[in-house]
């Protein structure tokens, strides 16, 4: 590791971070709720909690969602210990999933897309 290296402008202070069971540190997006919400799906099912109302690196709204665990499926091999994925609400009321250093919209493929618990 190098020491005294220069810390670069753009990153939050550790304090804008939560850590997952696994010790992954996950930026929090600036401006959120100080304590998650839950967070109900379209169907009215809460499903997990959520960092609401913040903003992203591009000054869009995002959420940071900690999704409860959910079993294999179709596509998705299961989580059983939930994962977190970070969001960018649309006008239609639906949720982007996108990077959170970037803002960009990501693939369910990208490993942000499902940060396992």
């Amino acid at each position: 590791m190098k020491m005294n290296a220069p810390v670069p402008e753009n990153l939050p202070a550790a304090s804008d971070f939560i850590v997952n069971s696994k010790g992954v540190a996950m930026p929090v997006p600036k401006g959120s709720a100080p304590v998650p919400q839950p967070f109900v799906n379209r169907s009215g099912a809460t499903t997990g909690s959520a960092f609401v109302d913040g903003v992203g690196p591009t000054a869009k709204p995002m959420n940071l969602r900690m999704m409860d665990p959910t079993p294999a499926k179709g596509r998705s091999p299961g989580y059983p210990n939930g994962y977190s994925t970070y969001s960018a609400p649309q006008t239609n009321g639906a949720l982007q999933t996108v990077d959170p250093y970037t803002g960009k919209t990501i693939s369910r493929d990208n490993p942000f897309a499902h940060i396992s618990n």
